[in-house]
């Protein structure tokens, strides 16, 4: 899934439970799919499915990769905000706000402090909507806490305000009866009120609902006040609007108190009542706090793209939406910019993207960047390259241009030097997926070139700087410095996110082979590449690296380590021997409230690793004590007449686990020609299920149950040996628990 797309994610509880059934269905939409995952071994084949821990269920599906997943929780420290340009237009009376949140990714941001968390309150703003008008509006609360409040616009335009619950519940008072969503070419006057019983909620200064509330009220979230963007969440869509005079008062204000600012504006109810705003942002060219009382001035926030070392420890990092590289050194982020762009472009996945230092910088100071670049008339991507003199940076000289774009999605945008010393960069398909198989148009793609922009001689294509096809939208890529493997993080659509392994004139599938919102694995691999890992619910992977070690536990040296839009770090580990992922590590980052992960890099100082989203961090420690198995392995070793796997289940009811397990075996052969050496092996490892105390079934298509079985225990796995499987389609139960 994109980085930007990420917020499509209420479309994926859908999927999930939807998808989480149809294997056996996909099965026979690919027949070719027997063969997915599986691997010769001296006693027979293999199909491997991994089965992964979602808290609330299990997944499983095929997999190329072995690999064991873990959890473990991962210790941070901010370092900087970037702050963004806010835009102002006409607002209901002087200015306002405008947040195209839906396109800039940006939110306006006012720190948490007591003098607005009072435990009753009103909240009072005029707004109006722009073409994207879904989500959260503003909000005092997140998807964790257990506290505060919003109000939010659904997809049918109406409109809700909501307290939460101590028990994370919400009271809502909704307006169903107006649609916002509609009013593009006027304001509208919304005020929240809450007394500790009741939440009523006035539209133009008619009261329009009221509910009792319910549960205990905790006035303070710990959160800051959001506006805008995804104000409650990133994993919300994102709302754009103009917001005008809000205002935040520590009492429930009644309904002439009300009508009274209607009329005339907040300034109105304290000149005539001398009640006065706790809080209030009149949006006249300023985000300060104009309240007479406290004075809690906004921030607009914005995405950090990318992050690059320099050998000297010097950080350079790219802005997503104000055009500006930056650099910081000893701790310290530099008040002039490394280099500001002027033609950059910002969409929803576009702007000022991806950087990369030249691996010989300390002779050539060469600093790469890829960006948007151009107007609504006409959009492209492009690499360009500064020389670093004294900090800031000099000669830019374009070394890709025209690569082509269209307002919006599927940049990508990844840049990464290889161990051949050639520049790869990582193209989306700009939405335009039938270019994906084309190698004559550069969308979807892989591009190697020279650091001077020139096409090596020994690429795939002649004349060519296509080097791999059949991408969907690519934004990390890293190289192993010692062995020279290179992996490619791509975002799928609503599921499947992938990590591929690089391959010269390889071809990854999409659109054609490899379609959207299906296993991979299930693809037919004689066409298109198969993931070493897919990942069924969204991660939305970003910047890579190839973290070589000394900064942290022996866990993560080695090993790939990527971002994901999802919140997470994550570490993948390969097996040179057969190319495949072993070990994965989920770092789970408690940034509270959640932060994408948008880029990431390595001091090559201290080994330390930095990563960023809509602030700089620093990892500083992972927590090994805390460590929880995440992934399992199921292997499933079968001699020539077994066909496949149609579906696999785990149920979980605390520590209690039930397996299901639906296969067929292929060909019928008749008694008297019967070898003796037809089976089936699973093996399921202990740490998912550490006993099984009974296969409970063997259901079989035809009613009979006469199929031999045995559990054996090999130290690390729970084996269930089946013996002759006539050609027909079983349902095996196995249970790990029989209290």
């Amino acid at each position: 899934m994109d980085m930007g797309m990420f917020f499509e994610s209420s479309n994926v509880l859908f999927l999930s439970f939807f998808l989480g059934a149809t294997i056996l269905f996909l099965v026979i939409l690919y027949p070719n799919a027997n063969i997915a995952g599986g691997h010769q071994t001296t006693s027979g084949q293999v199909i491997r499915f991994l089965c992964e821990d979602y808290e609330i269920r299990f997944h499983c599906g095929p997999s190329l990769s072995k690999l064991k997943g873990f959890e473990v929780n991962g210790n941070w420290s901010e370092l900087y905000r970037p702050l963004s340009i806010p835009v102002f237009v006409e607002g209901n009376f002087s200015k306002a706000i405008e947040l195209d949140s839906a396109r800039s990714r940006d939110t306006l941001e006012i720190n948490n402090s007591k003098s607005i968390n009072p435990s009753n309150f009103s909240i009072s703003f005029w707004v109006k909507s722009l073409p994207q008008p879904f989500g959260v509006m503003l909000s005092h609360s997140s998807d964790d806490s257990d506290a505060g409040w919003d109000f939010v616009m659904y997809e049918n335009g109406t409109a809700s305000f909501r307290v939460m619950s101590s028990n994370q519940t919400y009271t809502e008072a909704s307006d169903n009866n107006y649609n916002y969503s509609k009013s593009l070419d006027k304001f509208t006057h919304i005020v929240g009120t809450f007394n500790g019983s009741t939440i009523k909620m006035y539209r133009n200064g008619e009261l329009v609902t009221q509910r009792p509330y319910h549960g205990e009220y905790i006035a303070d979230p710990g959160t800051p006040l959001r506006i805008g963007g995804a104000a409650r969440s990133s994993g919300q869509l994102l709302w754009s609007g103009t917001v005008d005079d809000l205002a935040l008062y520590d009492r429930a204000l009644d309904g002439e108190q009300i009508m009274k600012i209607n009329k005339g504006g907040t300034t109105k109810l304290s000149n005539e009542t001398s009640i006065h705003p706790v809080s209030h942002w009149s949006f006249d060219n300023t985000l300060a706090d104009v309240a007479i009382r406290n004075s809690n001035d906004g921030n607009m926030r914005t995405l950090i793209a990318s992050l690059a070392f320099a050998p000297d420890g010097t950080l350079f990092f790219s802005e997503k939406n104000t055009g500006k590289i930056r650099v910081m050194k000893d701790g310290k982020v530099s008040d002039t910019p490394f280099a500001v762009i002027s033609d950059y472009h910002v969409a929803e996945e576009q702007g000022v993207l991806s950087l990369v230092v030249d691996p010989h910088f300390e002779d050539n100071h060469y600093v790469y960047l890829y960006y948007t670049a151009g107007n609504d008339e006409r959009l492209v991507e492009r690499v360009i390259r500064f020389t670093d003199i004294n900090g800031t940076g000099h000669n830019k000289v374009t070394i890709v241009d025209n690569i082509p774009a269209l307002d919006g999605y599927h940049a990508g945008g990844a840049l990464a030097f290889g161990s051949d010393d050639k520049l790869y960069v990582g193209v989306g398909d700009a939405t335009q997926s039938v270019f994906a198989q084309n190698p004559s148009v550069l969308l979807g793609k892989v591009l190697r070139i020279n650091r001077d922009g020139t096409i090596p001689e020994d690429n795939p294509y002649p004349n060519s700087p296509v080097y791999t096809l059949g991408h969907r939208n690519i934004y990390g890529i890293a190289f192993d410095t010692k062995s020279g493997l290179g992996i490619i993080a791509e975002n799928g659509d609503v599921l499947y996110d992938e990590i591929n392994v690089m391959r010269k004139r390889g071809n990854y599938g999409y659109p054609t082979f490899q379609p959207e919102n299906i296993a991979p694995e299930l693809a037919n691999s004689s066409s298109s590449i198969i993931p070493v890992r897919s990942y069924w619910e969204t991660i939305a992977p970003t910047q890579a690296i190839f973290y070589e070690g000394a900064g942290y536990p022996p866990a993560l040296d080695n090993s790939y380590v990527f971002g994901g839009f999802n919140g997470d770090i994550y570490s993948v580990r390969f097996n040179y021997t057969d190319v495949s992922i072993e070990d994965e590590l989920r770092i789970d980052l408690p940034i509270f409230p959640y932060t994408a992960v948008t880029s990431i890099s390595a001091s090559p100082l201290t080994g330390e690793i930095y990563f960023a989203g809509n602030a700089l961090y620093k990892l500083t420690a992972i927590d090994l004590g805390s460590v929880v198995q995440t992934v399992f392995p199921i292997n499933f070793e079968f001699s020539s007449n077994f066909n496949r796997v149609n579906e696999v289940n785990v149920f979980k009811n605390g520590d209690e686990k039930k397996m299901t397990i639906n296969f067929t075996s292929s060909e019928l052969i008749e008694n008297e020609d019967r070898p003796d050496n037809l089976f089936l092996n699973i093996n399921i490892p202990k740490s998912l299920m550490p006993d099984i105390c009974k296969v409970g079934k063997i259901d079989t298509e035809d009613g009979s149950t006469s199929v031999e079985y045995s559990v054996e225990d090999d130290s690390s796995s729970n084996v269930i040996k089946l013996k002759y499987l006539p050609s027909i389609t079983y349902n095996l139960e196995i249970l790990g628990s029989c209290s």
